[in-house]
Order: structure tokens, then C-alpha cells, then sequence
């Protein structure tokens, strides 16, 4: 490996960690074991992903890379919090919950590549994150799926829109319908994934691929720096 480091910044309180390295745009799920998705990672994903917009708009990145940190991507929403949200009518919650679908498209309309990095459990809310990014690396434990299902629930985040799109409406209604995980290799023969790697190169291999897909950037023009 080289000297691109795996984003391990489980000692912060941030639920949420955005930086900035080698031209490099860093959003990083920062709540492990399952970086679980509450309101206030709701508010701090939002701010991220509005400096990710900036950092692209200034050219001080030329791609982002969408990862987390301990050993899994995202289970998804705090299921304990939504149920207690539903059932108390806190419109807060729901709202911010409801803004999370406005900020995963602004995510997916960033004018630079981005790659979701994703490692062990990723389902739910999580999984439609990982699908508001342009390009998907996974390691070979990881576990994907759109689960909302076997809760009684329905994606509610992008799914129902971005799925069908990657792997066509049949595959994606079954997905959805069904709640069933995918392994790595069903993911990446279902075109899911982009690329399957180990994990110790996973962070490695997700910054060669913005570099391979950003090659028209004029890497003089690049602000690289703190942000």
C-alpha cells in the first residue's frame, strides 16, 4: 500500500467527519459500530455534503470518496428513534429525516467522481447513501441491501428511483420487495458494485479510482490544501 491511510476518527464525537487530503474530498460515517443515521447525523451529513459542494465548486477536490469508519458502512436509520418519532409526531425528526432524500441528490450531483468506499454491513438508509454516489468499491465482506421491507417500511431515500437504474426495474423491485442482502459477488455480478478488493486496500484503491475517472481535471488549477 502507500501512504493513503485508512479514515479511522472513531475517537471524535462527530457522527460525521468531511476533509479534505491530497485533492481529495473525505466524507466519512463516523458513529461506529453501525454508524447508525439519527437526526444529528441527519444535521451533519447535510453541512458535509454543502462543504463537499463548495470544496467542488472552488476546485479544492477533484472527486470524494464516501466511506466509515470501524467495520461496517452504515445499517441504516436508528430504527429505535424513528419509531419513537412516528408514534410522538416529532416533525423535527421527520423533517430532517425527509431532507436527508434532498441532500443525497445534491451529493449525486456533484460535478467530480464519487465513490463509495463500503465495508462490512451496508442496508437500509445506508445502502440508498451508497447509491447517491456515482461509483460503488466494496471489500470482500461486505453486505448490501435494500431492507425497509422486513421492517414494514419502504426506502424512503432514493432507492425506489437510483436501484432500478443500475440494475434494471425487475432486479430492483425484488430487491426492495424482498428485502434480501446481497454478498460482494452478487453485488458485483448484478452491477451493483463497480470493483470488489480487500479490505486493507479498500481506501487505496477508492482514491486510484477517482484519479482514474477524473483524469480531464486540471490538477495545476487544483487548490490542494486544507479546506
Amino acid at each position: 500500500m502507500n501512504d493513503i491511510a485508512e479514515p479511522d476518527r472513531s475517537e471524535t464525537k462527530e457522527s460525521v467527519i468531511c476533509e479534505v487530503r491530497d485533492g481529495i474530498g473525505y466524507f466519512i460515517l463516523n458513529n461506529p459500530p453501525s454508524n447508525l443515521m439519527d437526526e444529528v447525523w441527519s444535521t451533519q451529513a447535510q453541512n458535509a455534503i454543502d462543504n463537499l459542494s463548495e470544496w467542488v465548486a472552488n476546485k479544492k477536490v477533484r472527486g470524494v470518496i464516501v466511506t466509515s469508519s470501524g467495520r461496517h458502512f452504515s445499517a441504516g436509520a436508528n430504527l429505535q428513534s424513528l419509531e419513537k418519532a412516528v408514534i410522538g409526531r416529532r416533525e423535527n425528526y421527520l423533517s430532517s429525516m425527509l431532507e436527508n432524500s434532498v441532500y443525497f441528490e445534491k451529493l449525486y450531483r456533484l460535478a467530480v467522481p464519487v465513490v463509495a468506499a463500503i465495508r462490512g454491513v451496508c442496508i437500509g438508509s445506508g445502502f440508498e447513501f451508497s447509491l447517491a454516489c456515482h461509483y460503488r468499491i466494496c471489500d470482500t465482506r461486505a453486505v448490501m441491501g435494500s431492507v425497509e421491507a422486513t421492517f414494514g417500511i419502504m426506502p424512503g431515500c432514493g432507492a425506489t428511483i437510483r436501484l432500478p437504474k443500475i440494475v434494471g426495474t425487475g432486479r430492483a423491485l425484488e430487491l426492495i420487495m424482498s428485502g434480501r442482502r446481497l454478498d460482494a459477488n452478487e453485488a458485483l455480478e448484478m452491477g451493483l458494485v463497480n470493483k470488489v478488493v480487500n479490505h486493507k486496500d479498500l481506501i487505496e484503491e477508492a482514491a486510484n479510482y477517482v484519479n482514474l475517472l477524473s483524469p480531464y481535471y486540471d490538477q495545476k488549477s487544483l487548490k490542494v490544501g486544507n479546506a
